[in-house]
C-alpha cells in the first residue's frame, strides 16, 4: 500500500519538520531550542508505573523555549524543571507545551500524571 504526505509551507518560518511516531505512553514530540527538534534531549523515559515522562535539557544556560509532549492520557499533570514547579499550557491535539528557561546543563524536568 503506498501512503503520501503532503504539506504545504508558507513563507520563510520552517527550516525543519520532525515527524514522530505515535506510541502507547506519553512521548516528546520535539522542543523549540534547536533545529533537530529534540536532539538536545538526554535520558527521556517513560515510568509506566510511577505514570511518569521525564528527562534532561542539555544546553547552554540562560536559553529560553519549551519542549512539547503528546499522548497525554489526562490534563491533571504536574510539571516540575529544575526541581521546581513548572507551567504546562494546553498545545495542538491535546498536547502539552513546558516552557523553560536553561538553568544548568543538564536542566531535569519530569512530567507527573495523575489518575482521574
Amino acid at each position: 500500500m503506498e501512503e503520501s504526505l503532503k504539506v504545504t509551507f508558507f513563507g520563510l518560518a520552517v527550516r525543519v519538520l520532525a515527524i514522530r511516531e505515535t506510541r502507547p505512553h506519553p512521548w516528546i514530540v520535539g522542543t523549540s531550542f534547536h533545529l533537530t527538534s529534540g536532539g538536545e534531549l538526554r535520558n527521556v523515559a517513560w515510568d509506566e508505573s510511577k505514570k511518569v515522562l521525564k528527562g534532561e535539557l542539555q544546553r547552554p544556560p540562560g536559553q529560553l523555549g519549551f519542549i512539547v509532549a503528546a499522548g497525554i492520557p489526562t490534563r491533571q499533570v504536574r510539571t516540575i524543571v529544575d526541581n521546581r514547579p513548572a507551567i504546562a499550557l494546553p498545545g495542538a491535539n491535546g498536547s502539552l507545551v513546558i516552557p523553560m528557561i536553561s538553568s544548568e546543563n543538564p536542566l531535569l524536568w519530569e512530567i507527573r500524571f495523575e489518575e482521574q
